[in-house]
């Protein structure tokens, strides 16, 4: 596969929105109203951790350090604690899968994700450039190192999520505080690039901050990069185009450029609350300040550069459902503190629509059910299924 530029053709996002390449979507739409999917049920019914069983226990959590099986089996990452966890559809521990080290099935401190190929778990550990892979009853089967740095970096990194036939995906770095792109990469197994598999104009992000001699940068608040969601076991993945308040664009695409889906669809806009506003400058004072070692001038700086928009994006995020569909996460509704996720399927039609409260970070999808990160007032953290139903 050739490297692609922002063209018709390619995997870049520009060409989407300039209309050069939905003439070969197998379904196109003008934007349809969300407000008449039907509303499911979602219940809580499990939850995975606790102050002093080992066998509950977590560490800090991440979306992308879950992933769910389809026979209700979840895996987890702990980097804190240099391994991963297997549990049962019913909550119990199956395996507990690695340890700190250096060798064959060992792992640093920056593991960065955790996956499924099949009946394979694999974890990306960026501290030793290598992905390590394991059976699911926690077998070490081999470790794959990344010898190439990409395009502008001086370190290998293995990539976030890994294919079938041995490549992945990475995002480079990239300047926040300039106009730039967001950009996917497909690599082999060595960390070559193969491909650009997607590439969007994003425009300035973040804010760079420059501490005496060294430097750091700070994302803007509610400034979510376009979500991008590989279908599990495919060479297919879906985009999302969520620069607006009122309307989301769904892309589903091959590696090798044929557009399978486009749908667009309107949404309410909802206003960021002014207390919400209020804490996201705070935050950026803070973070700011500690950065330039200097609380004043950090908040000098975040006044000059920030602007909290009015708004929230119409989409904040998005999730596989396991199936080919996708999950994608709607501004919160405020008044009855819940935020909401609709469900589409691998057509992008939306079937259905699911509230949880506010405060949780869902972190992983599949047929009738949801997992949640919760943090209790301890720091405890917890992950929460919730099963999912149509009304009755």
């Amino acid at each position: 596969m050739k490297q692609s530029a922002v063209m018709c053709g390619s995997w870049a996002l520009v060409a989407l929105v300039s209309g050069c390449a939905e003439q070969d979507a197998s379904e196109v739409s003008s934007a349809l109203s969300i407000s008449e999917v039907p509303v499911w049920n979602a219940e809580a019914d499990l939850r995975i951790g606790s102050l002093d069983d080992p066998d509950q226990a977590l560490t800090a959590l991440r979306p992308n350090l879950v992933s769910l099986r389809e026979d209700g089996t979840l895996i987890v990452g702990q980097p804190q604690d240099g391994n991963v966890r297997v549990f049962r559809a019913d909550g119990t521990l199956a395996a507990t899968i690695g340890s700190f080290g250096q060798g064959p099935g060992e792992f640093g401190n920056m593991m960065i994700s955790v996956g499924l190929l099949g009946d394979t778990i694999y974890a990306s550990d960026f501290s030793q450039g290598d992905v390590e892979f394991f059976s699911v009853d926690g077998r070490a089967i081999r470790t794959q190192t990344y010898r190439e740095p990409l395009p502008g970096e001086r370190m290998p990194s293995p990539p976030f999520e890994l294919l079938p036939g041995g490549d992945g995906i990475t995002v480079p770095g990239r300047d926040l505080s300039r106009d730039g792109e967001f950009v996917h990469l497909l690599v082999d197994s060595a960390g070559a690039v193969l491909d650009t598999l997607f590439a969007y104009p994003t425009g300035r992000v973040g804010i760079g901050l420059e501490p005496g001699r060294s430097s750091a940068q700070m994302l803007l608040p509610f400034r979510s990069p376009p979500p991008f969601v590989v279908v599990p076991g495919e060479r297919v993945a879906w985009v999302v185009e969520n620069s607006a308040s009122d309307r989301y664009r769904l892309i589903k695409r091959t590696f090798d450029g044929d557009t399978l889906v486009v749908r667009t669809f309107g949404v309410e806009a909802v206003p960021i609350p002014e207390v919400r506003r209020d804490s996201a400058l705070a935050a950026a004072y803070s973070e700011a300040g500690r950065a330039l070692r200097d609380p004043s001038r950090g908040e000098s700086v975040v006044d000059e550069l920030v602007r909290v928009p009015t708004h929230y994006r119409a989409v904040e995020a998005a999730i596989g459902d396991g199936a080919g569909g996708l999950v994608v996460n709607l501004p919160p509704d405020h008044e009855r503190g819940s935020q909401r996720w609709v469900f589409h399927d691998d057509a992008g039609e939306p079937i259905g629509e699911v509230s949880i409260p506010l405060g949780l970070t869902v972190a992983a999808a599949g047929q009738g059910e949801m997992w949640a990160i919760e943090v209790d007032e301890f720091d405890v953290p917890y992950l929460v299924r919730f099963s999912i139903s149509p009304p009755q």
